[in-house]
């Protein structure tokens, strides 16, 4: 396993790649899990990606609660990965991302809705789409609904 600064040293390249995060296995996630914790959100954000990588029931439940940390930076990360995660939990989590006050969060959670989202997820973006309140993020959500509207 390696240690905290050996994890913290690989996400810390000045820019991310997928090299980098292939060297992180199963074992590094407590170490990701602390790095969550870190005041630089751009390193925090970096251990959300590495962390949505693993599909496992503990790194599901983290990226789960990380729908609520209080960074903006950190829920911005976890919505732009979440097309990357198991249906199941992409949806559970953009149902959460959905609803934050931040228009930035709002965004990426409808960019990541997965084309085979299934369709009681669908029937709540509809809800959803009725209380956006920002033109711009109506217009990412309807281009996003039109795919399953086939129009």
């Amino acid at each position: 396993m390696k240690s905290y600064d050996e994890v913290k040293f690989i996400l810390s390249d000045i820019e991310p790649t997928e090299a980098m995060y292939e060297k992180l296995t199963e074992e590094d996630i407590p170490h990701l899990k602390n790095i969550l914790k870190e005041q630089e959100p751009w390193l925090a954000s970096r251990a959300v990606f590495a962390i949505s990588r693993f599909n496992t029931v503990k790194t599901n439940r983290i990226l789960y609660r990380l729908a609520s940390d209080p960074r903006m930076e950190i829920r911005v990360s976890l919505a732009s990965c979440a097309n990357a995660l198991p249906l199941e939990v992409s949806e559970k989590i953009i149902s959460k991302l959905v609803k934050d006050k931040e228009p930035g969060v709002r965004k990426f959670a409808y960019q990541s809705v997965l084309p085979n989202a299934t369709p009681l997820f669908i029937k709540r973006l509809k809800k959803v789409y009725n209380k956006e309140d920002v033109p711009y993020l109506q217009e990412v959500l309807s281009n996003k609904l039109s795919v399953f509207d086939g129009t």
